[in-house]
């Protein structure tokens, strides 16, 4: 819980770039610490930036009162940083960014924190590419902002109907992630499709938790939950390695750990499932029924393959 206090401060004239000690930063290096942050500009974003709920929870001293963040153009700004609720938000100075960037409706900003009061923005078009400044509108205003030059704004596109989980999965926070950004791999388990809530829980996990395989996502059948058998998808099962017999189970929710079988079936298949009792206690444990959603994140951990099972709220 970050608390309700707020701080805020005045907008400074922009530094120049070129004279500024963070000029010689790499910042991107820093993807995947806990200190980055994907936004879809999507909606309303020209006043204020609310940084997904998790972003900078123990990093708050590094990031009030204010930040300079920067981007493509040769240009700092000072912005205002307040607490509201459990979200950090970029306020007083924001807009002066957005102008500056030449933000539009269906860009991606990759932010991140390279170091204390130092935000970095790398820009992405609608299909994941990076946009230099030479691709970006060379006269911007709010209309071009919002997508309509008649004057008339887009209202805000309609947001998937989806309950948060710990404050992971904020509205308005990538409606789809291009992969290659982060080089996130994954595999949907069958009849799944991807929505941008679901991109969203995979680029969260992805990037908080460590993982040696890609990650997998599906909805529960009966199996899973009756039968007390979990099987992946033939893709899926020829990236996981042969000799792993004993796996061990997790759940976000605690530090429990519960052992399960896992093997390969013979013959043109080969499907890898997790079975035996092991398996079976997770499920009731946790409270597992027909239907969930879950993404499964693989990593070796004491000799051992460590599966992570989290439990999206996503219709």
């Amino acid at each position: 819980m970050l608390g309700s206090s707020s701080s805020t401060a005045q907008p400074q004239v922009p530094i120049d770039l070129k004279s500024n000690v963070f000029g010689a930063m790499n910042p991107f290096e820093a993807i995947g610490t806990g200190r980055s942050f994907l936004k879809h500009f999507d909606a309303l974003f020209i006043n204020h930036l609310d940084c997904p709920e998790g972003f900078g929870s123990d990093l708050v001293m590094d990031v009030l009162p204010a930040v300079h963040v920067r981007g493509a153009s040769p240009l700092v700004f000072q912005v205002g940083v307040e607490i509201v609720g459990n979200c950090i938000r970029l306020s007083t100075g924001w807009s002066l960014f957005v102008e500056s960037e030449k933000i539009v409706s269906g860009d991606y900003g990759l932010f991140v924190l390279s170091a204390p009061h130092t935000l970095e923005m790398k820009l992405f078009d609608s299909n994941g590419n990076e946009k230099p400044m030479s691709a970006r509108p060379p006269a911007w205003n709010l209309f071009v902002a919002y997508g309509e030059e008649d004057g008339h704004p887009n209202p805000p596109p309609a947001q998937d109907d989806v309950n948060l989980y710990a404050g992971a999965f904020a509205d308005g926070y990538i409606s789809i992630v291009p992969e290659h950004l982060l080089g996130m791999q994954y595999e949907l388990g069958p009849k799944l499709m991807m929505t941008g809530p679901l991109m969203q829980a995979l680029s969260d996990v992805w990037i908080n938790f460590e993982t040696h395989f890609p990650l997998y996502a599906c909805k529960l059948n009966h199996s899973h939950v009756n039968g007390g058998t979990f099987y992946f998808t033939t893709n899926f099962s020829n990236t996981l390695p042969t000799g792993h017999k004993i796996v061990t189970l997790s759940h976000p929710a605690d530090d429990h750990l519960f052992a399960a079988t896992l093997r390969k079936r013979t013959g043109n298949t080969g499907l890898a499932l997790i079975s035996g009792p092991g398996w079976k206690d997770f499920v009731k444990h946790y409270g597992f029924q027909l239907g969930d959603l879950v993404v499964l994140s693989i990593r070796l951990y004491l000799g051992r393959l460590l599966v992570r099972v989290f439990r999206l709220p996503i219709v």
